[in-house]
C-alpha cells in the first residue's frame, strides 16, 4: 500500500518511525599517545609557499646614479618569465625591454618601469623611473631589504620594503 504526500507517492515501508536505541560503546584509552618527536631542523611548520621570491638587500649600485635595480637572472627566469605573456618575454630580451607595472603595497601606488636583460652582467634590471619612483620617493638606502613577486593573475610585480638599515649619525639621531 502506498501513501500520498501532496503529489509524491512513496511506499509504506519507507515511512517507519522506529528508532535504533542501541547504546553507543566508547572504548577507554589506557594511556595517552606518545608525543611525536621531530628531528632537529624540521620543527618549522610551513603552511604555504612564500610568494615573495625576489628578496634583495639593496646595494650602492641599486640606489646610485645608475638608475636601475639589478635582479638575479635565475630568480627572474624561474619565478617571473614562465608567468608573463609571451609578448612581454620577447620585449624583455631585446634592448628596449618590456614595460611592467609595479604595485607598491606599502603606499598603494602603482608605477610603470622597464624590465630587461642587462647584457653586461647577464642579469635582469628594472629601470626607467626606478630611482625616482622608489629610491627617492621611498628614501631607500643601501642595506634596506626589499621583497617582490610577480603576480601571475594581475601580470604585475608587487613590492614592499621589509627592512630598513638604521643609519646612526654622530649627533645621536637615527634615521629610518
Amino acid at each position: 500500500m502506498a501513501l500520498m504526500a501532496d503529489s509524491l507517492t512513496v511506499p509504506k515501508e519507507w515511512l517507519s518511525l522506529q528508532l535504533d536505541l542501541t547504546p553507543i560503546k566508547f572504548h577507554k584509552q589506557k594511556k595517552s599517545p606518545s608525543p611525536v618527536s621531530l628531528p632537529r631542523g624540521d620543527q618549522k611548520l610551513k603552511l604555504h609557499k612564500d610568494p615573495w621570491v625576489l628578496k634583495k638587500k639593496l646595494t650602492i649600485s641599486d640606489i646610485d646614479n645608475l638608475f636601475r635595480l639589478m635582479l638575479k637572472k635565475v630568480l627572474v627566469q624561474v619565478h617571473v618569465l614562465p608567468f608573463m605573456e609571451e609578448e612581454q618575454v620577447e620585449e624583455m630580451n631585446n634592448e628596449a625591454g618590456a614595460r611592467v607595472e609595479i604595485k607598491d603595497l606599502d603606499t598603494g601606488l602603482d608605477h610603470e618601469l622597464t624590465l630587461r636583460m642587462w647584457t653586461g652582467s647577464r642579469c635582469y634590471v628594472l629601470n626607467d623611473n626606478w630611482r625616482e619612483s622608489f629610491v627617492r620617493r621611498r628614501k631607500l638606502n643601501a642595506g634596506d631589504e626589499i621583497w617582490m613577486y610577480w603576480d601571475r593573475y594581475n601580470l604585475c610585480f608587487f613590492f614592499t620594503v621589509r627592512g630598513r638599515l638604521l643609519n646612526f649619525s654622530g649627533n645621536g639621531n637615527s634615521s629610518l
